[in-house]
């Protein structure tokens, strides 16, 4: 059985996500039905406020694959879904992360196709800035690329 690694040394401890749960390879499950429903709504608030800027000034590209992952606008979207999608379109798939991992772990997922998304969604005070990125940034902001 792989141990789960500690928690990065190289990283602050003020980082969120639960590292304890990691595997050797950072990844985690991604437990969607822990998100609350306060989770979802901050999910639909973001996605309402991106949507209509990136219909506005994102490349055709990036909105053909926003509308062909189907994520919602209301709840988190689940990444096994998601992954189908990717799957048969692209060949690569996401994996839950804690957060932010190691530099050559995180190259180690994409030289596999293994997009690294991380599973905590920010807080409400923090809606238009935060330190690292969560599952809104990193799921809507790059894998729709």
């Amino acid at each position: 059985m792989v141990q789960p690694p500690t928690a990065p040394v190289h990283q602050p401890q003020s980082l969120r996500g639960d590292y304890s749960r990691a595997a050797a390879d950072y990844t985690v499950e991604q437990s969607w039905q822990d998100y609350s429903q306060d989770d979802h709504a901050i999910w639909a608030l973001l996605y309402a406020r991106q949507i209509a800027l990136t219909e506005r000034y994102a490349s055709p590209e990036f909105l053909q694959g926003v509308r062909a992952l189907g994520a919602s606008g209301t709840r988190i979207p689940r990444f096994e879904d998601a992954n189908r999608v990717l799957a048969d379109t692209t060949g690569w798939r996401i994996v839950a992360v804690p957060g932010l991992i190691p530099e050559q772990t995180f190259f180690d997922h994409l030289a596999h196709r293994r997009f690294p998304v991380t599973v905590w969604i920010r807080r409400r005070d923090e809606l238009d800035y935060l330190v690292e990125p969560d599952v809104f940034h990193d799921f809507f902001g790059h894998v729709p690329c």
